[in-house]
């Protein structure tokens, strides 16, 4: 985290009422659950896509001489 960021968060965390803190902890929770939980979804897809290519580039080549071995009549 900049050191900016960090003094700036400081500063306002030490002026907040206990309340407001309990609140803003919760909610920091709440957004590193959300950010933690959508990194599978990223490898997912990014799984997916690679399949996608490979499965593309499979096909590709099967089908390469196609037209040669099987010509219409």
């Amino acid at each position: 985290m900049s050191s900016y960021i960090e003094k700036e968060l400081k500063h306002y965390l030490g002026i907040l009422p206990q309340g407001a803190l309990k609140d803003l902890l919760a909610y920091a929770k709440k957004l590193r659950q959300d950010y933690e939980g959508k990194q599978p979804v990223n490898s997912l897809q990014k799984e997916l896509n690679m399949l996608s290519a490979q499965e593309s580039s499979h096909l590709e080549e099967e089908f390469k001489d196609y037209r040669k071995l099987y010509p219409r009549e």
